[in-house]
């Protein structure tokens, strides 16, 4: 008897013909989870958060203070790490690519913490920022000794130091340029002609001066010590009483001797930060690789750099190795220190075509090249998807010029634009059941959490999460190969195995929304002369929840909680369309429906009845025609349903 039985279910390979599949291949595999083995469907995305900043958001990153979220956005390619900083409750984070200029700065690396970013009014986050590094002082000390009676002269060297906010920041700058002056041993020391600060947003409020002073051991070693500490910002002049036996430690920011060992701040283009162990930070700029001094992610020491042969296009980390992907051939970079670290070429040439596609793994990271989706790894680097997809079809169908990526319980996650409209493929090159899969969740931004290991996609401005809703699953497409048979044959039956338990339990969860949605609808419309009675109007400084309901003070507006928060002390301006989001305070309203008039809205005998007139054409459930709506209740419209459509 012949018969065809598939046992697994994998995903698509491109690179064979439909007949030459395995027997679970499919020839297709679009929103489809294979990872068991089984052919199961993801659950739709959950929307998380609206920003209220306008344009193409591309970026973001969640902070938070207790259970409340703080949802920052950007609409540049923006690279962020947190601070490596032992003890940070004050969340300082470090990020690269904003292109965003004022009138007080430009545009460069960055770094913020939860107090700027919450500053002011609005949710439109972060709401400010600090330049990455610090500067040095701009004018050399001018040092003069006078006075004393000691028949011997010497002379002094100084340098001083900028520090940022003792409060919050505390960071410290390279040192300014050296001041000597000559005076007799006994002389008393004045340091005058201090810099007073530099534009640009460094927080200089709450920041001092560190006064340095050179002084050689008996090996001959000289070094600059501390000798006056908290000096105000402000203060331009300052004696020295220090003896050398009292003088403090040595400057951090700069090593005597040592050539471009300042603290210097990082090159203003600097690009792609990421985070390596050991405290250290590196980014690119140009064909620069740079790296901070452990655990001080304001300074970026030039002497730390390497330069490559290619344009760098993006940087990856796994373990201790800095992957580094250019125009041309790839690089590794490892170390445990940014002053021992060794870089080599990795001789297969994967050239990187978009920066948003670089991704890092524990066992490697994955970039998009024109041939495939490369790996580097402790064996080199290869091309990870060629079993699957040959150049070819690599181009036609992931586009990888336009790939934006992501990792997701350490598989790649990649979203793509064919031209006409956002998709994505699933590659997980551990799974042997199906690793490569298609979909239509599309994104313009993808980032993991790396506290909770949720992954959140950026959507036409709205932030949403991977696999968050609990009731609706996404519709799945399975094609399997083309079966060829010896003879031909005429199939009598044929039996599907499935877990028709869980369907039931779906049915029942769903029933259960159902007559939530209809309770809902019923105790907004259970009034049988004025549609806006059950209805509580809006108040300010008011505490509102997700799935709140409530009409605008006018009474012609319907209001849904899209986002919990207290509302301001004025009424937002709604927005003028059905569906629309306004946000008020920090809660965030949605349009869904009119209540003023008759054309939408009118329960005089419609509301509770299986009719919908669309147009004066249609037949009037009453007999008048142009000017009812009725609603099906059972159809969960006002809570269930897509609001905006029924405008």
């Amino acid at each position: 008897m012949s018969a065809i039985k598939i046992e697994s279910f994998g995903g698509v390979i491109p690179r064979l013909g439909a007949r030459l599949l395995p027997n679970n291949a499919g020839q297709t595999a679009d929103n489809a989870q294979l990872f068991s083995g089984e052919l199961r469907s993801w659950k739709k995305l959950g929307l998380i958060n609206t920003p209220t900043k306008g344009g193409a958001l591309k970026s973001m990153y969640r902070m938070y203070s207790g259970a409340t979220d703080y949802w920052l956005s950007w609409l540049d390619d923006v690279d962020l790490v947190r601070g490596p900083i032992a003890g940070d409750t004050s969340f300082k984070v470090y990020f690269t690519g904003d292109l965003s200029t004022g009138t007080n700065y430009s545009a460069g690396p960055r770094k913020t913490n939860l107090a700027l970013t919450t500053a002011g009014t609005g949710q439109d986050y972060p709401k400010d920022f600090l330049e990455m590094g610090m500067p040095a002082p701009g004018a050399a000390p001018v040092v003069v000794g006078t006075g004393g009676t000691a028949t011997t002269s010497i002379s002094r060297v100084y340098i001083y130091t900028y520090v940022s906010s003792t409060a919050s920041w505390a960071e410290e700058g390279p040192p300014s340029p050296y001041g000597t002056g000559t005076g007799r041993t006994d002389a008393g020391w004045t340091i005058s002609g201090l810099s007073t600060g530099t534009t640009g947003k460094y927080q200089f409020g709450g920041g001092i001066k560190r006064l340095y002073r050179a002084l050689s051991d008996n090996a001959g070693n000289t070094n600059y010590q501390l000798a006056l500490d908290n000096l105000a910002m402000a203060t331009a002049s300052a004696d020295d009483a220090i003896t050398d036996a009292n003088l403090g430690v040595i400057c951090p920011s700069f090593t005597l001797g040592v050539v471009n060992s300042e603290w210097v701040a990082p090159p203003s283009d600097l690009t792609g930060i990421v985070a390596m162990p050991n405290g250290i930070f590196a980014g690119f700029s140009g064909n620069n690789v740079c790296f901070s001094e452990p655990f001080y992610p304001h300074a970026w020491p030039i002497r730390y750099r390497l330069a490559t042969d290619y344009p760098i296009v993006s940087l990856g980390v796994y373990g201790q190795t800095l992957i580094v992907t250019t125009k041309g051939f790839p690089y590794a970079i490892s170390g445990s220190r940014p002053d021992a670290m060794s870089m080599r070429r990795i001789e297969e040439n994967h050239p990187c075509v978009s920066k948003r596609s670089t991704v890092s793994f524990p066992f490697g990271v994955m970039w998009a090249t024109p041939d495939g989706l490369a790996l580097a790894g402790v064996g080199g680097a290869l091309n990870a998807i060629d079993s699957f997809m040959k150049r070819d079809e690599w181009r036609a169908q992931c586009y990888p010029d336009t790939l934006i990526a992501h990792q997701f319980q350490n598989v790649y996650f990649g979203f793509f634009n064919d031209g006409t409209q956002d998709l994505n493929f699933i590659f997980d090159k551990t799974n042997e059941q199906g690793p490569l899969t298609f979909g239509n969740f599309g994104a313009q931004g993808a980032w993991n959490d790396p506290e909770s290991g949720k992954l959140y996609l950026l959507k036409n401005g709205t932030i949403y999460e991977w696999e968050a809703d609990t009731i609706n699953r996404a519709p799945f497409d399975w094609r399997s190969k083309i079966f060829v048979l010896p003879r031909p044959v005429n199939m009598g039956a044929f039996e599907i195995q499935a877990a028709y338990a869980d369907l039931d339990l779906n049915t029942s969860v769903l029933a259960s929304a159902t007559a939530l949605d209809i309770a809902t609808n019923t105790g907004i419309l259970g009034t049988g002369a004025i549609d806006t009675a059950n209805l509580i109007a809006w108040s300010a400084s008011t505490s509102y929840a997700i799935g709140d309901i409530r009409k605008g003070s006018s009474g012609d507006i319907m209001l849904y909680g899209l986002q919990a928060g207290t509302s301001s002390a004025t009424e937002a301006a709604y927005p003028g369309t059905l569906g629309g989001t306004a946000t008020d305070g920090t809660v965030k309203w949605k349009r869904i429906w009119d209540l003023g008039g008759v054309t939408k809205g009118d329960n005089r005998g419609h509301i509770l009845r299986n009719h919908i007139q669309y147009t004066t054409a249609d037949p009037a459930f009453d007999g008048t025609a142009g000017n009812q709506w009725g609603i099906m209740l059972r159809g969960s419209l006002l809570v269930g349903g897509t609001y905006a459509a029924y405008d």
